[in-house]
């Protein structure tokens, strides 16, 4: 099989599925931000098959082949060579730049729920862990019989009731 087929066939249904749960939270859609980034979405998928297929089907020449030039350690020197200055500036540019989105996300988290629910939706339909806070809130009763009040929220209500 083709490696452009099975990896555009099998990872488009990889996609597809992702495109599903996208829709189904809201992210794509056919109107307004959704719809941006659906184009977004689109757009970056297609730019990478239409790269990848040239360079795959694209016709080339081969160059034939020419013997190692580079410089060896001499033998019973201890001299090996293990990375450039660009090897060690990737490197080092690739683990601040992890740093600085790491602490971007961590300051946005304002508790363990937000960390672990990734500011998402605990259950399909409920609010999310930051608009609990905003609900309304009234004084209810516990089911328990201890008859002290307890202040809740709308989706606690109801998950008593």
């Amino acid at each position: 099989m083709d490696p452009y087929l099975y990896q555009y066939g099998g990872g488009g249904i990889v996609f597809g599925v992702g495109l599903y749960f996208a829709v189904r939270q809201g992210f794509v859609g056919l109107s307004g931000r959704g719809l941006r980034n659906l184009v977004i979405l689109l757009g970056v998928l297609i730019f990478f098959m239409v790269i990848q297929g040239y360079l795959q089907y694209a016709p080339m020449a081969e160059a034939r082949p020419v013997p190692f030039a580079g410089d060896a350690p001499d033998e019973g020197s201890s001299r090996t060579s293990i990375g450039t200055a660009v090897d060690y500036a990737v490197i080092a540019v690739y683990m601040i730049a992890i740093l600085v989105i790491g602490t971007a996300f961590a300051r946005r988290n304002t508790g363990t729920r937000d960390f672990f629910f990734g500011g998402g939706v605990d259950r399909p339909g409920g609010p999310s862990p930051r608009r609990l806070g905003q609900q309304r809130r009234r004084s209810v009763r516990r089911p328990d019989g201890l008859g002290r009040p307890r202040v809740l929220n709308e989706l606690q209500i109801n998950d008593i009731l």
